[in-house]
């Protein structure tokens, strides 16, 4: 099965990724921990390159007028 989680991660802690990387994830439950470890900073690159991503989306235009 797959489950999706998201959550907001504030600009500052993506900043922080962005400098320090991301090697190790751990998702807690009631039942119990699951922890993840990934090499070369995958997790941290992938989500940097997101927020790019979204980030020049989000400055482009939303319309035809806008700019004027």
């Amino acid at each position: 099965y797959k489950l999706n989680i998201s959550y907001r991660i504030p600009k500052d802690k993506i900043e922080i990724i962005r400098e320090e990387g991301l090697t190790k994830v751990r998702i807690e439950t009631s039942v119990r921990n699951f922890d993840k470890e990934y090499e070369n900073n995958v997790a941290g690159e992938y989500i940097s390159a997101c927020f790019d991503l979204v980030s020049s989306e989000m400055r482009k235009p939303k319309s035809f007028t806008d700019g004027f």
